[in-house]
């Protein structure tokens, strides 16, 4: 969380999945930036979708990507703060959606999540 606390910038935009990371999130990180939940904030329970730990703890689906396609425009950086994506997103929506208008530019590897940071790049909005 390091790097992620100190590199942060004002008009980032962040995001985590799952959901259930909003409690070591707001733990370790009690005055960091505002954080977007996908798909929602802890818990977000009767989603019409796959639930994976627990009733509060849906998967992504597809409709997560329409989502972030409103959310991106207008964010030169994203981060990504992710744990066990095998699991919450394993068809890789969220990736894939961030890799249409960013690139990859770092990632943090943790014992409890992985963070990455996405930037646009020239000619991306």
């Amino acid at each position: 969380m390091q790097g992620f606390e100190r590199d942060n910038r004002a008009g980032d935009l962040v995001l985590a999945f799952p959901n259930e990371v909003q409690m070591p999130l707001a733990y370790y990180l009690p005055h960091g930036p505002a954080v977007i939940y996908l798909p929602a904030p802890y818990p977000a329970m009767g989603l019409a979708r796959r639930y994976v730990s627990n009733p509060g703890a849906p998967a992504v689906a597809p409709g997560d990507a329409a989502r972030l396609r409103v959310l991106l425009p207008g964010h030169r950086r994203v981060w990504l703060i992710e744990r066990r994506a095998e699991l919450y997103d394993p068809d890789g929506l969220v990736m894939r959606e961030l890799e249409r208008s960013y690139r990859l530019t770092r990632r943090i590897a943790g014992d409890g999540a992985n963070i990455w940071l996405f930037e646009a790049g020239a000619g991306v909005p």
